[in-house]
């Protein structure tokens, strides 16, 4: 974010006039296309929040379809328990975690 902006600028509240919510998001359009150019540390920290935030829902996506296809397999309810059990586990993600991912996006350049 440029300097003295805060996220309040990109999300306008209900109660601000139409002509106040419309410069707001004509603004945040005009930030969306200055990250997706910006070559400076700024914008690659972006990219790599938005890549990491990418595979995060592409895990729950995979997980969502496998269970699925599981459901679809499953000849009874205990087959069905049986099917899920299998299935990988979705544990929270320690914000060392988090930091350790962020930092592999910036550093093996995916982020660039």
């Amino acid at each position: 974010m440029a300097t003295g902006q805060t996220l309040a600028t990109f999300f306008p509240t209900d109660d601000e006039p139409t002509a106040t919510n419309y410069a707001t998001l004509t603004a945040s359009r005009v930030g969306a296309d200055l990250v997706k150019t910006l070559n400076n540390s700024e914008g690659v920290a972006w990219r790599a929040l938005v890549l990491l935030l990418l595979d995060e829902l592409n895990t729950l996506r995979a997980w969502t379809v496998s269970f699925k296809g599981e459901v679809a397999g499953a000849t009874s309810l205990a087959d069905l328990k049986t099917r899920v059990a299998t299935l990988s586990t979705l544990s929270d993600r320690t914000i060392a975690q988090v930091k350790t991912a962020f930092t592999n996006k910036i550093n093996n350049g995916t982020a660039d």
